[in-house]
Formats: C-alpha cells, structure tokens, sequence
C-alpha cells in the first residue's frame, strides 16, 4: 500500500504513502513530514456503496456519485496516455473539482449534525470516515505524481494477502497439511502451464475410475502427455 511516486526530471523527490485509513500509515507520515498521506478514494467510495446497497440509503447513492466524478475527472486526465504531473494537478485544481469537493464535506457535516435523522450503523461509518480523513482526502490534488487511491497496489497484494486470510480457517495442523499438499499442486500445475480446473477434474476423474498410478498424475506427467 506504500507508494513511492518521484524521480521525474523537472520535479524535486517526493514520496507518498496511498493508503487505507489504517492509522500506522498516519503515524508514519507524523514522524516522516516528508512523506505526503495520500488517503484511498475508493476506500470512502466502498464505504458508501456498501451503505446503499445493504441499508438501502438513498444518500448513500449521492455521495457515491459525487465521488464518481472525481473519477471521472481521473479518467479524462490520463485518456490520452502519459500526462505531465503539473498538468495533472491543474486539472484537479479547477472549480469543478473543488465545487465537487466542497459539496461532499458540507453535505456530510450537515449529515451528522442534522437532529432527528436516523442513519444506519453502515452511513455513519461512511460519514465519519470520510471527515475524519478529509485532510489526507486532498492530498493528491497537490502534486500530479500522486493518485487518488492505492487500487493498483491492492492488486498486487491480493493474492498473498487472501492466501494469509484464508489460513485464519484451517482449523487444525491438518488442515494446514492438506492446504499445503492443494496449494503446492495447484501451484505446480501453474508453473506446468496447465488449467487449474481441467486438471483436478481430470485427476479426480481419473482417480474415482481406479486409476492408482499417480506419478502419471503429477502436473508434470500430465503437461508432459498434454492429455488434458
């Protein structure tokens, strides 16, 4: 979730942390100034969507799509391909921008403060996060280099870091024996170039049939032999 965004030739270094809220990433940039917090708009973005999808908030949708522009902005910036960071900030800089901006924070001040006005569990914490972030939240309007979330970092996470969470759930030294033996096949067949789908179905296939001869099972034998 750390980016490292600098080395351009007509700009001085700059480092920025997109992240989460997660306040170690915070305490970072407290006790580093020279590093910007870059706070995730896809983050807050979820954090709406959730809050109209699962409670039915009808003003949920309205800051979504609030936010929705602000990436629609993103997108004209970087339509043409490679975009010089100062004209980069300048687009984010324009009135629109900032109107945009502006109408998302006084509308959920005024939210929170509105008596009388029951919010679920999910809106508040949209609310809420998105305040309490806000200063990080503008962040990337002041140097082009920055982005407005760290989505391509999460992407790259993604695999290890659902491969840890799915450990939580193995229950037992077993378990974790059989996740190992799954994991180190499925991995091996990647590497042999084969569909993971089409060679468990064909292992189990062959398995359930008789067949006992299981080093001819191996994903090695089985790309060797292009059965599958």
């Amino acid at each position: 979730e750390i980016y490292t965004l600098s080395l351009h030739d007509a700009l001085p270094i700059s480092i920025s942390v997109s992240s989460d809220a997660y306040v170690v990433y915070k305490q970072l940039c407290r006790e580093h100034p020279d590093i910007s917090h870059c706070l995730c708009w896809a983050h807050v973005r979820a954090k709406f969507q959730y809050a109209l999808e699962i409670s039915k908030e009808a003003e949920a949708e309205w800051h979504r799509n609030q936010i929705d522009y602000l990436y629609l902005v993103e997108s004209e910036i970087f339509a043409d391909g490679q975009v010089m960071p100062d004209k980069v900030t300048e687009r984010r800089r324009k009135k629109d921008v900032t109107d945009t901006l502006t109408a998302l924070y006084t509308h959920a001040q005024k939210a929170l403060r509105q008596k009388g006005k029951k919010y679920s569990d999910l809106m508040l914490q949209a609310l809420n996060y998105m305040l309490n972030g806000w200063r990080e939240l503008q962040t990337y309007r002041k140097d082009g280099r920055y982005t407005i979330d760290n989505l391509p970092a999460e992407r790259a996470i993604r695999p290890f870091t659902v491969g840890r969470k799915n450990s939580l759930h193995y229950s037992s030294e077993d378990g974790v024996k059989t996740a190992i033996t799954y994991l180190t096949v499925i991995e091996t067949a990647k590497l042999c170039g084969l569909q993971i789908k089409d060679y468990l179905s064909y292992v189990w296939r062959e398995l359930m049939s008789g067949n006992t001869n299981y080093g001819e099972l191996t994903p090695e034998m089985v790309a060797a032999r292009r059965n599958i």
